[in-house]
Parts: C-alpha cells; sequence; structure tokens
C-alpha cells in the first residue's frame, strides 16, 4: 500500500523558464514564492558569452523596453503571481484530496484483505468440515460392513454348530444300533452254545449207560451177545451224536467268540463314537462361545456405528454452519470491493480534476 502511495502521489506543479529561449521547467516546491527561472543549478549559455536565463531574461525586458512594449509585457507580467497563487492552492487542495483519497485506499484495501481472509479461513473451515463429513460416511460404511461380516460370521457358527450337533447325534444312535445288534448276536450265540452242551451232556451220559447196559450183559449171559452188539451199535452211534454234538458245541463256541469280538468292537464303536459326541458338544460349546463373543463385537460394532452416524450428523451440522459463514464473509467481502470501487472511482475523479487543474494551470502560464 505504501508503494502504491507513493507511485499514485501528485506532481508537483511547473511552469516554462523565465527566459524565452529556455525550453526547461520550473517545479514549484510549495513553500515560499515560485522560482522564475529553472535551476538551481542555474543554467548557463556558452554561446551568449556564459550568462545565466536570468540576466538574458533581462535583456530582452530592456530590449521590448526600447522597442516600445515594455507596458504590454509588465502587465502581463502582473497577471501572472495572482494566477500562479490560485493554481498553488488548487494545486495543494488536490493534493491534500488526493492524499486522503490514498488513505481511503488504504483503509479499503485492508478491509477487503481482512474479508479476503476470513472468506480463505471460512473455506478451508468448510472443506475440512466437508472432508471430515466425508471420513465420517467412509467410517459408518466401514462399520456396517463389519457389523454384517460379523452377522455373517454369526449365522456361520450357529450352522455349524447345529450341523455338529446333528452329526454327533447321528453317530451316536448309528453307535448304539450296532451295541443293541452286537448284544442280540452275543445273546443268541450263548444261547447256541448253552442247547449245544446240553446236547453232548445228553450224548456222553446216553453213551456211559449203552456202556454200562452192554457190559452187563456181556457179563451176564454170553446169549445176549446179540442184545449186546445192538448195544454197542447204540454206543456207536451215541458216540457219533456226541462227537457231532462237540462239533455243533465248538462252532457254537467259535460263533460266541465271533459274537463277543463284535461286541467288543461295537463297544469300542460305542466308545469312539461317545468321544465324538463329547467332542462335537465341546466343539458346539466353543461355536457357542464365539457366538457369544461374536453378538458382542456386533453390539459394539452397532454402538460405535450409533456413534460414527452421531458424529458424522454433527460434521454435517458444523459444515454447514461453516458454509453459512463462508456466505457471509463473501457477501462482506463483496460489499468492501463495492465501497473499493466507490472509492477508487472517486480517487480517479479527484486524480482527472487535478489533472485538469495542471493542466489548466498550465496553459493559463
Amino acid at each position: 500500500m505504501t508503494e502504491t502511495n507513493e507511485a499514485n502521489a501528485p506532481e508537483p506543479p511547473t511552469r516554462p523558464c523565465g527566459y524565452s529561449e529556455c525550453d526547461r521547467r520550473v517545479a514549484y516546491t510549495g513553500a515560499g514564492r515560485p522560482r522564475e527561472y529553472c535551476g538551481p543549478p542555474d543554467r548557463h549559455w556558452p554561446g551568449k558569452g556564459g550568462r545565466t536565463c536570468k540576466a538574458l531574461a533581462a535583456e530582452e525586458r530592456a530590449a521590448a523596453r526600447r522597442s516600445g512594449l515594455g507596458e504590454v509585457v509588465a502587465a502581463y507580467a502582473a497577471t501572472g503571481d495572482p494566477v500562479l497563487g490560485a493554481i498553488g492552492d488548487l494545486t495543494r487542495v488536490l493534493a491534500d484530496r488526493a492524499a486522503a483519497g490514498e488513505h481511503v485506499l488504504a483503509a479499503v484495501g485492508e478491509r477487503v484483505g481482512e474479508a479476503e481472509r476470513l472468506a480463505a479461513e471460512a473455506a478451508a473451515a468448510r472443506q475440512q468440515a466437508e472432508t471430515e463429513r466425508d471420513q465420517a460416511v467412509r467410517q459408518a460404511a466401514a462399520d456396517r460392513a463389519a457389523a454384517g461380516q460379523a452377522a455373517e460370521a454369526q449365522r456361520t457358527a450357529e450352522r455349524r454348530a447345529r450341523d455338529a450337533e446333528t452329526d454327533a447325534e447321528q453317530q451316536t444312535a448309528v453307535a448304539w444300533g450296532r451295541v443293541v445288534e452286537a448284544k442280540e448276536a452275543a445273546s443268541a450265540a450263548e444261547a447256541r452254545a448253552a442247547g449245544a452242551q446240553t446236547a453232548e451232556a445228553h450224548a456222553r451220559t446216553d453213551r456211559d449207560a449203552a456202556r454200562d447196559r452192554a457190559a452187563e450183559l456181556a457179563a451176564s449171559n454170553k446169549e445176549l451177545r446179540a442184545e449186546a452188539k445192538t448195544a454197542n451199535k447204540t454206543a456207536a452211534a451215541a458216540d457219533r451224536a456226541a462227537a457231532a454234538a462237540e462239533a455243533a458245541a465248538a462252532a457254537d463256541q467259535a460263533r460266541a467268540a465271533a459274537a463277543e469280538t463284535a461286541a467288543e468292537q461295537a463297544r469300542a464303536e460305542v466308545a469312539e463314537a461317545a468321544r465324538r459326541a463329547e467332542a462335537a458338544e465341546q466343539r458346539a460349546a466353543e461355536e457357542r462361545e464365539l457366538g457369544d463373543a461374536v453378538r458382542a463385537e456386533l453390539a459394539e460394532v452397532r454402538a460405535e456405528l450409533a456413534a460414527a452416524t452421531a458424529r458424522a450428523a454433527a460434521e454435517q451440522q458444523r459444515a454447514t454452519d461453516q458454509a453459512a459463514r463462508a456466505q457471509r464473509a463473501e457477501a462482506t467481502g463483496d460489499r468492501a470491493e463495492q465501497r473499493a470501487a466507490g472509492a477508487e472511482t472517486a480517487l480517479e475523479q479527484a486524480r482527472a480534476e487535478l489533472a485538469a487543474a495542471r493542466r489548466g494551470g498550465t496553459s493559463g502560464r
């Protein structure tokens, strides 16, 4: 602003030198009586004996008086002082007005700068608010996505827990069915073994009775040899029946052993099914605990989402307030610019008046 004032400062008024052949102009500083001749320093004319403009002008006046033009020249010179005084007064008034206009421009420039600064701060605050609002919106979207993922994870965990429980129940049912079948097979094998043992005992009893009878018949009467032979045949048949009974008993015992082995295998399968059921129960408990943790995390995410939504609303309100303040600052800046334009117009008018006055003063001289 100081450089602008110095550049726009009015030039001091000037007038031609009092010597008619001198092309220099005499500047009036506004202090004391104006000079009539150029300088300082005084101009010397080498072609005219090194005399100054003042001496040469005196010779011109003397020559005019000698030629009869002295009165006319004196009358013209007499009108010069009032004109120069009036021009000086007008110049001082216009200079004061120009200085006042420069002060107005300086004040307006300061107001315009302040308004521009406020507008820039408001625009920056509005941009910051919009940035924070966008961040809050993005965070809310991320929170919603996280909440959706947590809910999906919870549903997956619950579904896996249900599937594990169903699988464990099915495996337990199959194992118990095998145990029941093994027990039934073992009972049947034991029953068959008991029947075979009973038949063997009966066969041995019949064989022993036949042998005893044959011995008694042979000792008591030779005539009974035919009966003894018959008894021996009966004993042989009994022996064969006993052997068959023993073979059947062995087969039943083998079947009983196989049934016992199957029962042991069934019991092992039951134990394995029980272990798997217990593991499934453990997994189900872990899945339930995970579901509880997921639900707790989901509740926290929902709370954070609500807080983020509230922050986004607050940031939106603050952005709206900042925008309103920015609009008011812009309106203030527009009014300041209008006042500055008016002041510049007035200053230009004052400068034009000062230039016109200077031209009038120069042409008057």
